[in-house]
């Protein structure tokens, strides 16, 4: 695994160097200042590092940034880059995607007893490297780096420091509590703000945001080949079939397929929604599992799942097995015609997450 060539022990910063004050101790942390800090730099030959607060009080008053990258070649932390590697194959074989390689770096706040610390709070943390890298396991790969994908993902610890879950920070679920979504609508948020890459998928650099510290890996997949089917079911408020309505036709199916391998949004007002004599249009309801929610126009169809959005501003992600929409309609006057509109794509890389559908395929069904 190519990773950066920082010092093997890592490095540290602390939390208020003023200007112009150079001195250092043997831990290589800069004097304190006063408390109030909102951001942190680490940097070395390689890589910049910095942590932001929003207010002060979330970086814990007198702390330092250390940042350890994580080396399979280093004896320091060979041990804990096999437990990465361990932990990202477990999550992989729950995922339809294979991990080509990974970037890892150990990122926490510690105190002059080299104590690790955590934010009191939501951080940002930027990686902006010097020159854009790749692992050598995806570089080697019978894989074309550019038909892979690139996340981030953070290995939580509990507070024993073991990894007790890999959370892929492109979609990190949310309590469901708070959500009001249960069992195969799982909600989450995109907490990656940034990922540039290369043409190549060299990375170059990454912004996201995290309430934890621990070990966190840039990480590139290879996607497996994966149908999933979304069938759309024409009903009324009873939710029974729409007597002599056909659904979309084979021609309908086929050119939203076609759609959706092109573009990563798409509106279900200007694709699924007809006109049908006698009955006006309602609603979109999302059925689950054990209920169902209405939902917005929207549908974000990523890797590898499909997103759904509530009326609440939530997201709700369905996996591989795919998703039943009902398109519902009431009795009365006939709605209107509905012309199909080209759908302006929505620039992934700006979302933090490179999509890649060259192995993932959508059948519409219905």
């Amino acid at each position: 695994m190519e990773g950066t060539e920082a010092s093997e022990e890592g490095g540290t910063e602390n939390a208020g160097a003023e200007e112009g004050d150079t001195e250092e101790n043997t831990h290589g942390v800069l004097p304190e200042e006063p408390s109030g800090v909102t951001k942190l730099e680490y940097e070395d030959d390689q890589i910049k590092v910095t942590v932001e607060a929003e207010t002060t009080g979330i970086i814990p008053e007198g702390a330092a940034l250390k940042v350890v990258p994580i080396l399979a070649e280093s004896e320091e932390t060979r041990e804990q880059y096999r437990e990465v590697e361990e932990k990202l194959l477990e999550k992989a074989e729950e995922e339809t995607y294979n991990i080509a390689g990974f970037l890892a770096y150990d990122i926490s706040f510690i105190n002059d007893k080299e104590e690790k610390l955590e934010p009191n709070g939501e951080v940002k943390v930027s990686m902006e490297y010097k020159q854009a890298a790749i692992p050598e396991e995806v570089k080697n790969a019978e894989t074309d780096a550019k038909d892979m994908g690139v996340t981030v993902m953070h290995l939580e610890e509990d507070e024993q420091g073991e990894v007790k879950e890999v959370v892929d920070l492109s979609h990190v679920p949310q309590a469901q509590e708070e959500q009001g979504i249960q069992a195969d609508g799982a909600a989450g948020v995109n907490k990656i703000e940034t990922l540039d890459t290369t043409e190549g998928q060299e990375v170059q650099k990454t912004e996201f945001l995290t309430e934890s510290f621990s070990a966190f890996t840039i990480t590139w997949v290879m996607m497996l080949e994966v149908e999933s089917n979304i069938t759309f079911e024409y009903v009324d408020e009873s939710g029974n079939s729409i007597p002599g309505h056909p659904g979309l036709s084979e021609e309908e199916k086929q050119e939203l397929e076609e759609a959706i391998s092109g573009e990563y949004v798409i509106q279900l007002d200007e694709w699924v929604k007809k006109p049908i004599e006698g009955y006006t249009f309602e609603k979109y309801i999302l059925k689950l599992s054990d209920r169902d929610v209405q939902i917005t126009s929207t549908v974000t169809f990523g890797i590898p799942n499909v997103q759904f959005q509530n009326f609440t501003d939530n997201t709700i992600v369905l996996g591989k097995n795919g998703a039943i929409v009902q398109i519902v309609y009431k009795k009365g006057e006939s709605s209107g015609s509905n012309p199909k509109e080209t759908v302006p794509t929505i620039d992934s890389a700006s979302k933090g997450v490179k999509l890649f559908m060259k192995n993932y395929k959508y059948s519409i069904k219905g």
